[in-house]
């Protein structure tokens, strides 16, 4: 692959262009597309693309040399679980295992470390893996019960344990009404900034043969989600077009519709008419005419193309803020009858999960396990209280309160980076264009309360730093 056709690689392609080159590793999926680039073209090493992207950055110990395989006889459901699920001798044990580690994610706390301490050890004796194995089914069972996490139910048939629909409101919703290969109804997600919507479907479409993402805006044009002809080129699928066409081939497709509710004019009308089933011998589909000119076979006679997808291959789901503060234009009725809502805000029990995996990633703990995530949560139920009694404008994100923690230095360096990053978001301007002093003060206190001993440091910014370094 030559240097331009990388750079003109789109996302979904640059991910699995690394993946065919044969990097692994869970920093592929949350990696942007400068860096999967810079990868394919050598100008980046795989362990200084998943620093850049994750934190942390040392590379896995390479597996120990795998003896001739022999059969392995754990007792119980242990030995039947891993039977069935992955074979009975030791090195297709161990290539499942890394399958497995570079399908899921950061959570539920602590099962990828243990799937690769199992991988490593599952050779040194029985009674070891079958403890090892004991406690992984203990985790992910308890993960199964509390979140329905894509990582739970990646790992749960290993385990011979059916995953469960989750608990969690948005879970629940893409499990019954996006399962790949199953699909009922488009899913629109609603909530606050930072509150997990578009990480959440993310997660979800990893399950997909593919994954597409278009990111609505005012501006976005029926063409920029169909399609267009150009000089050179007959006709360039749009991302709508494109996940049409991949789901009326078989595969199963995840489209995302990021802040769905910013569409105007022609792109909500051809929104809304993509998403209008019909019913045909039993199954139902999706219809949308690209605006690509074909020769009709019957009439002989120029037309617009039309691709019918089956609607159980093509999950569609869409994510959107909510207030009057957003330029946002709730849809009519007609819309809002193609989606199941539902809604999703920052709670404690997701934001500690977030951010302890970044914390874990940064190798944070201090003198006690947590004790930066701890602190950080503090802070952020201090600010909710702040904004319920109308002192701040908007409650820290788990996306800039997890950035912080990503991009600080050591522990001490957390609450410095949380300031640098949300005050001027966090807070209200004067009539001068500058930070209110007393949310300012209010946000520095909620540090000082949460983090013992932090002192506000100098940001470089004048106006900035003479109004908390008081």
């Amino acid at each position: 692959m030559t240097t331009q056709e990388i750079d003109n690689l789109n996302y979904d392609a640059a991910v699995t262009a690394v993946r065919a080159a044969g990097y692994k590793g869970t920093w592929i999926a949350s990696a942007k597309s400068d860096i999967l680039k810079k990868v394919l073209k050598g100008e980046m090493t795989a362990t200084d693309a998943a620093v850049a992207t994750i934190g942390g950055g040392v590379p896995a110990p390479a597996p120990a040399p795998t003896p001739a395989p022999a059969p392995v006889s754990l007792d119980g459901v242990f030995g039947a679980a891993i039977t069935n699920a992955v074979g009975s001798q030791i090195g297709a044990i161990q290539q499942r295992l890394d399958d497995l580690a570079n399908q899921i994610g950061s959570v539920p706390q602590g099962v990828e470390d243990k799937l690769d301490d199992l991988a490593r050890r599952v050779t040194d004796s029985e009674s070891a893996a079958t403890d090892m194995f004991r406690d992984l089914i203990t985790k992910v069972d308890a993960a199964l019960q509390q979140g329905g996490t894509a990582t739970a139910k990646v790992i749960a048939p290993v385990l011979g344990l059916a995953p469960s629909v989750s608990a969690d409101p948005v879970a629940k919703a893409l499990e019954f009404y996006c399962a790949p290969g199953n699909t009922l109804k488009p899913v629109l997600i609603k909530g606050g900034p930072g509150a997990g919507k578009t990480y959440g479907a993310r997660q979800h479409g990893r399950q997909f043969d593919r994954y597409i993402e278009i990111g609505i805006t005012p501006a976005t044009e029926a063409c920029d989600l169909l399609g267009y002809p150009t000089p050179t080129t007959s006709w360039i699928d749009g991302p709508l077009s494109q996940a049409f066409r991949l789901a009326a081939a078989g595969q199963t497709v995840c489209l995302l519709l990021d802040e769905y509710y910013r569409a105007r004019g022609g792109a909500s009308q051809i929104l809304l008419t993509a998403l209008t089933e019909f019913e045909e011998n039993g199954e139902y589909w999706y219809r949308i005419r690209t605006g690509k000119e074909i020769i009709d076979p019957v009439t002989n006679c120029e037309t617009s193309e039309e691709i019918v997808a089956p609607r159980r291959n093509l999950a569609v789901v869409a994510t959107t803020n909510v207030g009057g503060k957003f330029d946002i234009t709730p849809p009519d009725g007609a819309l809002k009858e193609r989606f199941k809502p539902v809604h999703v805000e920052v709670e404690e029990t997701k934001l500690r999960r977030v951010i302890d995996a970044h914390v874990t990633a940064k190798g944070f703990t201090n003198s006690v396990p947590h004790f930066v995530t701890d602190r950080v949560v503090e802070f952020w139920k201090a600010c909710k209280v702040l904004v319920a009694d109308s002192f701040l404008e908007q409650l820290p994100s788990t996306r800039i309160l997890s950035q912080a923690v990503s991009f600080s230095l050591n522990e001490d360096d957390v609450p410095h980076r949380i300031l640098d990053m949300g005050l001027h978001i966090w807070v209200a301007e004067t009539l001068d264009g500058l930070p209110e002093p007393e949310q300012c003060k209010r946000v520095v206190d909620a540090l000082k309360a949460a983090f013992p001993g932090y002192a506000p440091a100098p940001t470089g910014d004048p106006t900035i730093d003479q109004l908390i370094l008081v």
